[in-house]
């Protein structure tokens, strides 16, 4: 009982069981793309630790009891760490404003991936105002500084780029995804 009580209040039980539910989801036929939309970076890169400090445990535990197999959960989070860093099987985008900060914390992001052998395939630069409808001094300015961060974004990252334009309403359901999508990736091509 003291051993179960130590491992429900494990500072990590929670994430892991959402990575085995993840692992089991993304195992189940009929999924052409499964998004996993996460929180700030902080919380991503956490949470992107999880399996591999989670393995780690495991690999610990198994060692301490010699001789006991690899158990059916770390077996479950050594594939899904092997998807993850498949870029044939996985794609990671980061998502950022043309400001200062969030391209620094991407950028930081995207190192701190790699350093765990996940790479980014691209950069999706959200809420990219169109100089045509920045019609006030206010707009013409924030349009002037988002080029520069614009400028920024390509000097740091070597990987795609696709700009996102700042909508006027929230994206909800399939046509609005679609004429974004329309919008993001046929500007982009070339």
């Amino acid at each position: 009982m003291e051993s179960l009580k130590e491992e429900l209040e494990s500072p990590c039980t929670e994430e892991i069981a959402i990575f085995e539910q993840f692992a089991e989801l993304l195992d189940q036929p009929g999924w052409d793309y499964f998004v996993l939309d996460t929180a700030p970076t902080g919380h991503t890169l956490r949470l992107m630790e999880l399996p591999f400090e989670f393995s780690q445990q495991m690999d610990l535990k198994a060692q301490k009891q010699q001789g006991l197999p690899v158990s059916q959960e770390n077996q479950k989070i050594e594939a899904l760490i092997k998807r993850l860093k498949d870029p044939q099987a996985t794609a990671f985008l980061l998502v950022a404003y043309p400001e200062f900060t969030p391209l620094h914390e991407s950028y930081r992001a995207m190192e701190d991936l790699e350093r765990v052998g996940i790479n980014i395939q691209g950069i999706m630069l959200n809420n990219i105002l169109k100089q045509e409808e920045c019609i006030s001094a206010f707009e013409n300015e924030r349009w002037k500084l988002q080029q520069h961060y614009l400028s920024e974004a390509d000097n740091l990252f070597a990987g795609p780029m696709f700009r996102m334009p700042l909508q006027p309403d929230e994206i909800v359901g399939l046509d609005s995804v679609e004429k974004l999508q329309n919008d993001i990736f046929n500007k982009n091509q070339g």
